[in-house]
């Protein structure tokens, strides 16, 4: 059985990984002296602790009928990471803990017969956030570079190690003893308390993760069974939205008053005055089995809102939205952003045209599969681009999209207009 025949080297590369990756993260978060930011190292740590042990048992014991109930500590600190970020750090590192959130579904690996892809996948949607992150600190904060930097490089490690070490998934050994389920204690070792999934716990989570293998992160979302459609005739059914705790939020001038809404008319998902504030902003993920390809997503009359499309999409519109962030995989139109100020947009997978019209302020951050977008824009001004650095451990690099334009009379009677560039 050749597969198996390392496993203990492996299992103690595995800790090794933790010694130095992810005691480097945990010592960023420390060094910080932000308490939000010292709990997202202990959440961390105490994750990747819990998944040590099942890489142990791997060793010594056969691979276990019920391997849910032998990851479920692993599964309850993934949903401390959840209950955190919903509930946890807010306003200025509320972007620390989604990237948390996004980026600790890669412990599902253990569970996926293509670990790399899973752990892949989990560290692609981490970006939506770390670019923030990125843009908000990098002009006067090194040490929050470092944190997103050794965020990712803690991920991308943690693939390496899963593509040279478990390439097919994570080996048992056919000749060990029977695995021992693990007593998972109501209370975690973190000071989060964590919360239990809809419909099974969090034996359900990890047997859904068995289940998606590579499509792991598109069942990790913010929604709960709740708020779902899929046994329901989902025309006309509507999805509850999320609904700051903090009361009701004060509407900015220009901004449209309505009842929050979140419902499936038709082929188009209409996601309507999701309205929070900068210290209970408001995230919102569709559910990934129920968007399909065809369906157009719409939203409007949205304040510090947080928007997540997880898989393709044919068109996305954003209008009349206020400090809005909109993350999305693949769109096979367009995105069109009208009348919106402060707002950002994120494209992961493709996207082949961006429309913006009447709109101040918007940062648009395109993967490597979206780089050859076309963008049009008229009226407006502050708009930028980000897209990945050079090579890999680069950082973002920003453009400015130009809103001024010189216009002279040529010789020949045509009007020639040029962008205006600033040296």
């Amino acid at each position: 059985l050749p597969k198996c025949t390392y496993v203990s080297q492996m299992a103690e590369a595995f800790g090794e990984f933790i010694d130095t990756q992810v005691k480097a993260f945990v010592d960023i978060c420390n060094k910080l002296e932000v308490d939000d930011i010292k709990q997202l190292g202990e959440i961390v740590n105490t994750a990747f602790l819990e998944e040590k042990k099942i890489v142990e048992l791997s060793v010594k014991c056969k691979k276990p009928s019920d391997l849910g109930a032998v990851c479920a500590a692993t599964a309850k600190c993934m949903q401390a990471a959840g209950e955190y970020n919903n509930k946890g750090a807010r306003g200025k590192w509320a972007n620390h803990s989604a990237a948390v959130e996004e980026g600790i579904a890669a412990l599902g690996w253990v569970m996926s017969p293509a670990p790399a892809d899973t752990i892949g996948e989990a560290l692609g949607s981490t970006d939506f956030y770390t670019n923030k992150i990125l843009q908000e600190f990098k002009a006067d904060s090194p040490e929050q570079v470092e944190w997103v930097k050794t965020f990712k490089t803690m991920l991308q490690e943690l693939q390496n190690f899963a593509k040279e070490k478990y390439a097919d998934g994570l080996c048992w050994n056919p000749e060990g003893e029977e695995c021992p389920v693990p007593e998972v204690k109501e209370e975690k070792a973190s000071t989060v308390q964590a919360t239990k999934t809809e419909g099974g716990g969090t034996n359900a989570l990890f047997d859904e993760i068995n289940k998606k293998g590579t499509g792991i992160t598109g069942g990790l979302n913010h929604v709960t069974k709740d708020m779902k459609v899929k046994d329901e005739d989902r025309k006309g059914k509507t999805v509850p939205g999320a609904v700051s705790t903090g009361g009701a939020a004060k509407t900015p001038a220009g901004l449209p008053k309505g009842e929050p809404k979140c419902k499936l008319e038709s082929k188009k998902w209409m996601i309507e005055f999701q309205q929070g504030t900068r210290n209970e902003p408001i995230t919102l993920t569709l559910d990934a089995d129920e968007v399909e390809k065809n369906h157009g997503v719409y939203i409007y009359g949205c304040h510090f809102a947080t928007i997540m499309v997880p898989t393709k999409v044919n068109s996305i519109s954003l209008v009349k939205c206020i400090r809005t962030s909109v993350g999305f995989q693949d769109c096979i139109a367009s995105v069109e952003i009208t009348d919106c100020k402060n707002c950002e947009m994120q494209a992961k997978g493709k996207l082949p045209s961006c429309v913006i019209d009447k709109s101040n302020d918007v940062m648009l951050y395109l993967g490597n599969d979206a780089l050859d977008v076309e963008i049009t824009s008229s009226l407006c001004t502050g708009l930028n681009v980000t897209i990945p650095g050079e090579k890999e451990d680069d950082e973002p690099v920003e453009m400015a999209i130009p809103d001024q334009f010189t216009s002279s009379v040529q010789p020949d009677g045509k009007l020639k207009t040029v962008a205006v560039t600033h040296v």
